[in-house]
């Protein structure tokens, strides 16, 4: 149903984190927040203070588990040596920061969602003006 995520790219230019092939209605609504989401809208808050405007090269960022979870889950991911000032960001469907957490190396977060509500969430390494792709989460209480 879905074509493989993409964000900003350089130049300006952008590719579509979902198939064209939306129903709208609803879904559209939440397909067109999120595509305006991954494709550097201003409504994300960028607590870096950095323009994010290309894919960081050798960051793994892999999928959190469990997902879906009800209030802890974990996100691993691999960070090159040579990559200072990371951050692991956590957004809300509306591009909301809803945390931020300083990586380095290799490693892994517990995020404690027991604040949340229930819903889709989307999480990305963010380091020198760059991006990783975007993983998807979902809390489910």
């Amino acid at each position: 149903m879905y074509a493989q995520p993409h964000i900003g790219l350089p130049g300006g230019n952008s590719a579509s984190f979902f198939n064209t092939n939306s129903q709208g209605g609803l879904l559209g609504q939440r397909q067109a927040r999120l595509e305006a989401m991954l494709n550097n809208s201003p409504n994300i808050q960028n607590t870096t203070n950095q323009p994010i405007s290309a894919l960081l090269e050798g960051v793994i960022l892999k999928q959190n588990a469990p997902n879906p979870f009800n209030n802890i889950t974990t996100i691993s991911y691999e960070i090159p040596t040579d990559l200072n000032d990371a951050s692991l960001m956590i957004y809300d469907i509306n591009g909301k920061t809803i945390a931020q957490y300083t990586i380095t190396g290799n490693g892994t977060v517990q995020f404690d969602a027991s604040q949340f509500t229930s819903g889709t969430y989307f999480y990305a390494i963010i380091a020198e003006g760059k991006t990783s792709a975007t993983q998807k989460m979902i809390i489910q209480k």
